[in-house]
């Protein structure tokens, strides 16, 4: 599909809460990370300022939840 034909999000802050309400995010997990020396899954590997992939989604999650004030559940999917 075209994506410049489809209808833009209304700025509505009442339709985005409770479109945000009804939202679940669900990540995978990673598998063991044993090939790179990780004892547990890849996503608890440190990347950037002594954070782990997972401390990252978290934190967008958390992000997203404070700025419309919603409870956007996080889902690991593990895979190992």
């Amino acid at each position: 599909k075209n994506y410049s034909s489809m209808n833009e999000c209304p700025d509505d802050m009442n339709l985005t809460h409770e479109l945000l309400n009804k939202l679940v995010i669900l990540r995978l997990n990673g598998g063991l990370g044993t090939s790179m020396g990780c004892k547990g899954p890849k996503s608890a590997i440190e990347v950037r300022n002594s954070l782990s992939f997972l401390d990252m989604a978290v934190s967008q999650v958390e992000y997203l939840n404070a700025k419309h004030l919603v409870d956007v559940p996080l889902l690991l999917m593990n895979s190992f």
